[in-house]
């Protein structure tokens, strides 16, 4: 199997962790609940255009596959270098097999997909209701899931507001989620894989807050 982090991904990753902590400061907690070999889902809440970069760089041992809405992959250099960081586009507000499938693989060959189960972003208040296909992904993929949670990534762009003293942004992993260890008809499963990664999440962001 090739390398997970290609180059240009080591070199992405590098620039925007010193620009983010230089600019605001970051700080990442719980990266040991991420494995260092094997398929996992990532999921996580959502409020800034920031936070795929933001987890991207705070993960220093994975490369992560991020779904985004295909819109992005339509602007003219945007889209070329998301692809190159290992994105893949999902039309958002219907069931796309497609996409699924690409998330599915990538699991299935041992790397690790983050998902935004929200589906857009929220107001950093609370978390909107999760679509349902993050719980049928993780279900068929048979990985563990790692709920993600990220705070202050609004200031940069959509607050435009820095404190002083600075606030860090802030990335916390939490412990995984056996979806295996989930029994019961298929139905009741998903909606419990469902609600104990949402749970999960929200675990951290109390913690965090």
């Amino acid at each position: 199997m090739a390398p997970e982090r290609t180059p240009f991904y080591r070199l992405a990753q590098n620039l925007l962790k010193l620009g983010f902590s230089t600019l605001q400061g970051m700080r990442v907690e719980g990266l040991e609940h991420v494995p260092a070999e094997g398929g996992c889902l990532i999921v996580s809440n959502h409020t800034s255009w920031l936070d795929p970069p933001v987890l991207g760089c705070s993960l220093t041992h994975r490369q992560i596959h991020f779904m985004a809405k295909r819109e992005l992959f339509e602007r003219p250099y945007l889209g070329k270098v998301i692809r190159w960081l290992g994105a893949f586009p999902v039309e958002r507000g219907q069931a796309d097999r497609k996409s699924l499938r690409m998330a599915l693989n990538l699991l299935t060959s041992g790397r690790v997909v983050c998902l935004f189960p929200e589906g857009t972003r929220g107001d950093g208040q609370k978390m909107e209701p999760w679509h349902v296909g993050m719980a049928m992904l993780a279900h068929n993929a048979q990985v563990d899931v790692i709920p993600a949670a990220l705070v202050r990534t609004r200031n940069l762009l959509e607050d435009r507001q820095l404190h002083l003293p600075r606030q860090p942004m802030r990335v916390r992993f939490g412990p995984a989620i056996s979806t295996q260890a989930i029994s019961g008809p298929s139905k009741a499963r998903l909606a419990e894989i469902q609600e104990r990664c949402y749970q999960g999440v929200e675990a951290l962001l109390v913690e965090m807050r």
